[in-house]
């Protein structure tokens, strides 16, 4: 989803939305980073930044203080990130795909139509109501708890003895 995140950044300003995306992860191959460079051009601004692989111990800070994870995966195996976020406080605004409306349930807000306006849209709608943001917040902290260590290692021993 890289591709979709470099082309709403295009679209931040012209929406009145402010914010800066940050994407993390692994290397970016040279295509991939011609069209950023290309993006962050025609942008005319430096509202994206490329941070590459973030230890876990910055990955905590970063995600509190986001505003929200953007996860447009087209395909995630379990969805670890949005995980992650929610744990940190942070909202998630996820591609209603695969295994995310499953993990993330109603702690984030689904997208269905993969386009950057679709996604300004979940964007703009959280930044409009706070209350809504708070909720997620809320929902989300719980959500995550669903999945710690310890979660997982309990269901699985409850499982186990009730054969």
């Amino acid at each position: 989803g890289g591709d979709l995140v470099i082309r709403m950044v295009e679209r931040l300003r012209a929406r009145g939305l402010g914010f800066i995306m940050v994407v993390t992860g692994r290397r970016h191959d040279s295509q991939f980073m011609a069209f950023v460079e290309a993006a962050t051009k025609r942008a005319g601004d430096s509202s994206l930044r490329l941070l590459g692989y973030v230890p876990q111990e910055d990955l905590v800070p970063l995600l509190h203080h986001a505003f929200a994870l953007v996860f447009p995966s087209r395909y995630e195996g379990f969805g670890l990130p949005a995980i992650e976020a929610m744990a940190a406080g942070c909202p998630v605004i996820y591609h209603a795909v695969t295994a995310l409306p499953e993990v993330v349930g109603d702690a984030g807000i689904p997208v269905t139509d993969y386009s950057e306006g679709a996604f300004l849209d979940a964007i703009q709608r959280l930044a409009e109501d706070p209350n809504k943001r708070d909720e997620l917040i809320a929902l989300g902290k719980n959500r995550a708890e669903q999945f710690s260590w310890e979660s997982c290692v309990d269901r699985l021993l409850n499982a186990m003895s009730s054969r």
